[in-house]
């Protein structure tokens, strides 16, 4: 028993360093524009999405913001330099998720 479940362990480990080891690079077209430009089109009347959460780039100048309509659901992801933002996803389904116990294991 304890022999299996080693055995179920190691398989286990190697499987992820194999999926962990095979990045692949995605490309894409993205919206780009003035940073206030974007915020007044996410902000108004017909998405009314305000920002949850801003990061910066620990290599580059970028900084990221989280956009949320914690009501309906809908979100964007910006990535913006300076005055100039890019849109990298947008949907329109979401969860927020407990961050209580990641805030606990730091």
């Amino acid at each position: 028993m304890m022999r299996s479940r080693a055995l179920v362990a190691a398989v286990l480990m190697a499987a992820s360093t194999a999926v962990a080891a095979q990045w692949i690079e995605m490309t894409g077209s993205f919206q780009c524009g003035p940073f206030r430009d974007i915020v007044r089109v996410l902000t108004q009347n017909k998405w009314q999405e305000y920002p949850l959460w801003v990061g910066q780039s620990d290599d580059s100048n970028s900084s990221f913001v989280l956009f949320l309509n914690a009501d309906k659901g809908n979100w964007t992801v910006l990535q913006y330099q300076k005055e100039t933002a890019c849109i990298l996803g947008a949907g329109s389904t979401s969860n927020i998720v407990n961050l209580a116990p990641f805030k606990e294991s730091q």
